[in-house]
């Protein structure tokens, strides 16, 4: 989708969602997440993928970011510079 000078991607899902306390966590380097030890069923490390992915995002100027809030599961969110 065209937004402004860039376009704008989103990936959503029906999952549990994922509280507001750990949205910038997710995005950081084996970061745990909801499901870590000691915090209740979930998935566990969020690993390497969404960190790498938003520093890839962010060379090639754009951002990565996630909307979610329980029970209603996530979307995340990305912006890169329009080709043009």
């Amino acid at each position: 989708m065209p937004w402004g000078e860039m376009v704008q991607l989103s990936v959503r899902d029906q999952g549990p969602g994922i509280a507001r306390a750990h949205h910038k966590r997710i995005f950081q380097r084996f970061a745990g997440g909801p499901g870590a030890p000691g915090e209740g069923p979930g998935p566990g490390s969020s690993g390497l993928g969404l960190s790498i992915s938003r520093e890839f995002i962010a060379a090639q100027g754009g951002q990565l970011w996630v909307e979610s809030q329980p029970p209603a599961g996530s979307c995340f969110l990305f912006t890169l510079p329009a080709a043009g």
